[in-house]
């Protein structure tokens, strides 16, 4: 069981971040801290 966090995650290279994160079966749990809410589609 992997926990991915990253912080900055509304930037450019952090929203692809997630993105790929959420993708894949590697990690279980990603966490995200940023100052705007994260929009992803």
């Amino acid at each position: 069981m992997y926990t991915a966090i990253v912080i900055g995650s509304t930037g450019l290279v952090g929203k692809a971040l997630v993105q790929q994160l959420l993708a894949h079966d590697t990690f279980d749990v990603v966490k995200t801290f940023s100052r705007r809410s994260l929009q992803l589609q």
